[in-house]
């Protein structure tokens, strides 16, 4: 939308004007060097003269011009962050997709697969039937309950299977391909 302008009175310019001081060290608080704090003043001023019609006589004019400041200050750093935030996430988005153009024939995980499915059938009914159920979301005293026995007891033929998967499986744990 088109906004009419109204002309800004000069007894407005010359209050903000005045604190121009005022600005550059509250500017400095704000901004680590230099330039960023004349940037941050410049950018009070522009938004002060723009938002005149804003401020409302025989209130705190340094306090406006302050809390101008402030939120300039806060957006400029979230728009900073946004942008790195933006840019991480497109780069490990780049390396995923890149990688994820890799053809993968799944051989090695049905391998994997069928050693895994070895394993489990090597081990004892009481030991690969707690492991299974815990697997599938059964909480320990489910499990328990259904199999008529302690709690402690399950939790140690879940670890002992456990175990026993784990040293079956150790060419896979060395080479990462199970974890």
């Amino acid at each position: 939308m088109n906004e009419v302008m109204l002309p800004i009175p000069s007894s407005f310019k010359e209050k903000l004007v005045e604190e121009i001081s005022l600005l550059k060290r509250l500017a400095s608080g704000f901004a680590k060097d230099i330039q960023d704090a004349e940037d941050l003043v410049q950018d009070t001023v522009y938004k002060a003269l723009l938002c005149y019609n804003r401020f409302e006589a025989g209130t705190n004019f340094k306090g406006w011009l302050y809390v101008l400041m402030r939120n300039i200050y806060i957006n400029n750093y979230r728009k900073i962050n946004l942008y790195r935030h933006i840019t991480e996430v497109a780069d490990d988005e780049q390396l995923t997709f890149s990688a994820s153009r890799a053809y993968q024939n799944g051989g090695e995980e049905s391998l994997a697969m069928k050693d895994v499915d070895l394993a489990l059938k090597g081990l004892k009914t009481q030991e690969s039937m707690p492991l299974k159920m815990f697997a599938n979301g059964y909480k320990y005293r489910e499990i328990a309950g259904w199999m008529k026995l302690p709690v402690g007891t399950i939790k140690t033929r879940i670890h002992v299977a456990r175990a026993k998967l784990k040293s079956a499986l150790k060419d896979y744990y060395q080479y990462k391909i199970i974890r």
